[in-house]
């Protein structure tokens, strides 16, 4: 985490990434939500602090479920180094911000959402539709 020490603790210092922003650079940055070394919520303050600062013209950020540091966790999706480079190449090359990626394991599809949207089943509780909840198609990004 990017931190200015000052007499009073520590504050975000933004000095570090506005060069990456001001020359049109792009940043995504993900966590598993079953991270073991760093609290997602650390991730998130941090997110949130760029987003204050920079808006969300260069910067996506990501919770990748069941994800623990940097690979593996049950259920966790396999293709998620690729996916979410492949979406910054897109970001970069044709102008399109991911909003949401869609990643999988052998098992199932998910839909994960740009922070701060997550992804909501639309089937809901009942899932009158009986949508299959394990097809990324039956998610959507709500904030």
């Amino acid at each position: 985490m990017v931190r200015e020490e000052t007499k009073a603790g520590s504050k975000f210092n933004h000095k570090n990434l506005a060069a990456l922003q001001t020359t049109g650079h792009k940043l995504i940055m993900w966590t598993g939500n079953a991270e073991q070394a760093v609290p997602e919520q650390q991730y998130l303050g941090y997110s949130e602090n760029l987003q204050k600062a920079f808006g969300s013209s260069f910067h996506r950020f990501f919770v990748i479920p069941g994800l623990h540091h940097c690979s593996g966790g049950e259920g966790a999706p396999t293709d998620h180094v690729m996916k979410l480079l492949e979406a910054a190449e897109d970001w970069v090359e044709k102008g399109k911000a991911p909003d949401s990626v869609q990643l999988s394991n052998e098992y199932r599809t998910f839909r994960v959402c740009a922070y701060p949207q997550r992804s909501m089943f639309k089937g809901g509780l009942d899932n009158p539709e009986k949508l299959a909840v394990r097809d990324a198609r039956n998610w959507r990004c709500e904030r």
